[in-house]
This record gives structure tokens, C-alpha cells and sequence, in this order.
């Protein structure tokens, strides 16, 4: 998700000296935070594809909550590239363009709370945001574009999961965990595009479409900016029809994309620390 940026920024933006400063440390180098997350990924994927020593439990939870990270991180960064194209330079100096996780706003809330949603085998969540200045924007196409990068990220990021299966790879060698798990990662971020396309203000379909709607509705948008993802996610629990929707969705767009969703449901199975 992408925000208007909030004011607490406001004296690293306007301060020349500090943003100098911050420009020399952030922009030219990836976080440590973001490869050790890679690390994790890789090390934790290599050891359940040859069989070693994981446990069922944590084999999958190590590379499915990595690679959700990791992914949130590169959706996050697709919004803030695209708003330094833009025209809002800013985005360099609060670290959005060094993929540090702990740099896409509250690290509680953007990105605890969505872990932990996953860990205990819930819905994946949209997760962290990037505060962007719209008024820095050369128009409201980029400002549309802002929104369409994260989820365009996070489709990228989708495909290359499927790519394996649609080339037969799970039928030719490693284990089932490790091919369960990946179909399990594979599902989460189907969902977590499901849930930014979504029309909703504070979510990116709302985002896309929200520069070429009247100052009536943008102002109603704005307004329930905050509150719209948490009424989404009381209304997925509430309306089973919600969840439904969502859920078939995903199953939807996994199978289209050569991933047996039967693989997702063994891999939620392995992953869940409460089951």
C-alpha cells in the first residue's frame, strides 16, 4: 500500500543537510535485513528440497514467512520506485529504496501483525505501506501508476513461484515439503493481490483508481483511509461469503498458473504451528 506521507517526515524532507546525509547511506546499497531474509529463504528451501534436518513445522515456516517478507518488501518497493520516478525524491531518503523491511512504516502493524496472521495459518494480510507525497507527483497518471507498482510486484513475485511447477519441476526431484511449501507461499501472495486490488480506500485498488475520481469521492476515500483495511479483514470473519470469494479466487489463480492447489492445502497444513 502507498500513503500520503506523514508529517513526522517532514524535517528530514525539508532539511537539505539531513537529506544529503541520508541520500549518501540509503540509496546505494540493499538493506542487510533484506538478504538475510533472502538467506533464510534459500537456506531454509535448499534444506527441505534435499531432506535434511527441518522439522515438518519449521522447514515451512522459515521459507513461507521469508518469502512473504521478502515479497512484502519488493511490493513496498515497487510503490516507492515508481514515486521517485514520479517525481517524489523523498522516497530516498526514508530508506524505501533499500528494500528494508523496517522501513515500510509501523513495524508492528505493517509488518508483526501480518506475519503473525500467516504463522497462525490466517488470511495473508496486505502488510506495510510507503508514505508518498502526491503533490511531488508529475501528474495523476504517475500518481495511478504509484498504486499499480506494488501489486505489479507482488505478481512478479507470484510467477516465480509458479514457474517451477509450469515447468514441471516438482515432478522431477525434492521433496513434497518443499514443493508444498512453495505452492503454500504461492496462495498467500494470490491472496494478498486479491486483497490490494480490492476498490477499498487504504488499499491499492483504491489507490489506482482514486486520481481520476471527483474531490467528493476522493474526500471520502481519504477519510476512511485507515479504517478501510481493518473493516475489510472484520468483514472477511463476519460474512463467510467474503472469505469464500477470496478463497476461490486464490485457487483460482494458482491452478491457472500450473500450481495444484492440492499442494497449497498439504503446505498449510505443514505450516500451521497451531495445528
Amino acid at each position: 500500500m502507498c500513503k500520503p506521507e506523514k508529517a513526522h517526515f517532514a524535517q528530514l524532507v525539508t532539511n537539505p543537510m539531513l537529506r544529503k546525509t541520508s541520500s549518501l547511506r540509503t540509496r546505494h546499497h540493499i538493506s542487510p535485513s533484506f538478504i538475510g531474509l533472502v538467506a533464510i529463504m534459500i537456506i531454509s528451501g535448499v534444506m527441505m528440497y534435499n531432506d535434511m534436518a527441518l522439522s515438518e513445522t519449521i522447514g515451512p515456516f522459515l521459507f513461507v514467512v521469508s518469502g512473504w517478507l521478502i515479497a512484502l518488501c519488493l511490493h513496498e518497493f515497487g510503490h516507492a520506485i515508481v514515486a521517485y520516478k514520479g517525481g517524489d525524491k523523498a522516497v530516498a531518503d526514508t530508506g524505501y529504496l533499500t528494500l528494508d523491511p523496517l522501513s515500510y512504516t509501523h513495524p508492528v502493524y505493517s509488518l508483526l501483525m501480518p506475519t503473525l496472521f500467516i504463522i497462525m495459518g490466517f488470511i495473508a494480510l496486505p502488510g506495510g505501506a510507503v508514505y508518498i507525497r502526491p503533490s511531488r507527483l508529475r501528474s495523476r497518471d504517475w500518481q495511478s501508476a504509484v498504486s499499480v507498482a506494488g501489486p505489479f510486484m507482488t505478481l512478479l513475485c507470484l510467477c516465480l513461484t509458479a514457474v517451477p511447477f509450469s515447468l514441471g519441476l516438482h515432478k522431477m526431484g525434492g521433496t513434497g515439503l518443499f514443493w508444498c511449501s512453495l505452492a503454500l507461499l504461492a496462495g498467500f501472495l494470490a491472496i494478498s493481490l486479491i486483497w490490494n486490488l480490492l476498490p477499498i480506500p487504504g488499499l491499492d485498488g483504491w489507490g489506482i483508481i482514486e486520481p481520476y475520481l471527483s474531490y467528493e469521492l476522493q474526500a471520502i476515500g481519504h477519510k476512511w483511509r485507515q479504517a478501510g483495511p481493518t473493516l475489510l479483514i472484520i468483514a472477511v470473519f463476519l460474512f463467510r461469503p467474503l472469505g469464500q470469494f477470496v478463497a476461490k479466487g486464490m485457487i483460482a489463480i494458482i491452478e491457472l498458473m500450473d500450481i495444484p492447489s492440492i499442494y497449497f492445502f498439504a503446505g498449510y497444513q505443514a505450516f500451521s504451528l497451531f495445528k
